[in-house]
């Protein structure tokens, strides 16, 4: 819209043409405007506000939805806000998208106009992509990682050592680190990678009564969940190979279960338990821990020099059981038992790992507790 003004100077006609503030004045706005675009996250309720004005006032317009558009699945449009014409001005649409509908696009759209002119429309859209989740290993991280040692970056893996009675404490943090963090994550162990094989994923009771290992949710200060990976060995768990549990974060809707690509989601941890090594518990006597390997309490004082009163032992301390010997060619455990004055039960009980029948070298042997060697 512009006006003309003609004005006689002489004999020159000046033509004076003026912009109407008419035209920008009545042009509507949509808000946001045409063209935003945001992520919506699945299982959750995604709001988003779609509203107009001309000239900053929402008074002369009245909005209807797009049928062309129409709206995604689990998404409604509803009138948040009306005039005093009983005119819809401002629209909430809430969409709760489910699983399936991960890295979809959508186009919602509203048709505006003004009151005064019931025929002249202008569309206001925003575009909607349902993002997926991102759940990630946050700690274990860096070379060392609670007396664990990096082994192996893919998988990510860290080496343990521990000791019958001692307590594994390891923590393990997750999150979800998509642009919005808002989708829920977990950590399970992948039973498949646990070594020996196990049913929940992690080393097992060997009586059913002591020795199981567990994942325990832990109280977190910043973002994420932390979890605990918690195993005291028992008798039985001695082995000279290591044990393997691997876990992974998942999305609690199942939106990545089955994923191929586990960079950065999974973590594995090797835990050696040492032969010939007793961790002290409470309340322990070197004359205690004796009856429970079979032995007399002097040759089990008589391996620990720095024990300075084998009655008064501090909680959690290791103590030397014995010693370990690598078998050489020709040696049999009959033979062994024989040279080291032990037993073949004895023997069995401290090398639960091994087929007595096969020792082949250089396997190493446990030899605890400590032999009467031959004068």
């Amino acid at each position: 819209h512009f006006m003309a003004f003609v004005e006689m100077k002489g004999q020159v006609i000046v033509l004076l043409i003026m912009w109407s503030e008419y035209a920008s004045s009545q042009t509507i706005q949509p808000v946001p405007s045409t063209g935003t675009n945001y992520i919506a996250y699945a299982g959750v309720s995604n709001t988003f506000s779609m509203s107009a004005n001309v000239g900053g006032s929402s008074t002369n317009i009245a909005g209807a939805p797009n049928a062309g558009t129409g709206l995604p699945r689990n998404a409604q449009l509803s009138c948040q806000q009306m005039n005093s014409a009983n005119s819809c001005i401002s629209y909430n649409l809430a969409f709760s998208p489910s699983a399936d509908q991960i890295g979809t696009k959508y186009l919602v759209c509203v048709n505006w106009r003004l009151l005064s002119d019931s025929t002249t429309y202008v569309t206001g859209c925003i575009g909607l992509t349902v993002g997926a989740p991102n759940p990630v290993i946050v700690q274990p991280s860096g070379n060392w990682y609670y007396g664990g040692r990096i082994e192996s970056q893919s998988p990510l893996t860290y080496s343990f050592r521990s000791n019958v009675g001692c307590q594994l404490s390891i923590p393990i943090v997750i999150t979800d680190a998509s642009s919005s963090g808002l989708y829920d994550v977990t950590l399970t162990p992948i039973v498949s990678s646990s070594f020996p094989p196990s049913d929940t994923g992690m080393p097992k009771s060997v009586d059913g009564l002591n020795g199981q290992a567990d994942l325990v949710p832990t109280p977190t200060a910043g973002p994420g969940k932390a979890f605990e990976f918690r195993w005291r060995p028992a008798r039985g768990h001695e082995s000279s190979q290591a044990y393997r549990a691997c876990f992974q974060a998942v999305d609690t809707l199942g939106i990545l279960a089955g994923a191929k690509n586990m960079a950065g989601r999974s973590v594995c941890l090797r835990m050696l338990v040492e032969k010939c090594q007793y961790c002290v518990q409470p309340g322990e006597s070197i004359g205690s821990i004796a009856t429970q390997y079979n032995t007399d309490w002097l040759h089990v004082y008589t391996a620990n020099p720095t024990v300075p009163d084998p009655d008064n032992l501090v909680p959690y301390t290791r103590i030397n059981m014995g010693v370990l010997y690598t078998v050489q060619q020709g040696d049999t455990a009959t033979s062994l038992a024989r040279r080291f004055s032990t037993s073949m039960a004895s023997l069995q009980s401290v090398n639960p790992d091994i087929a007595l029948d096969k020792v082949p070298p250089p396997l190493p042997l446990s030899l605890c507790p400590p032999p009467l060697l031959p004068s």
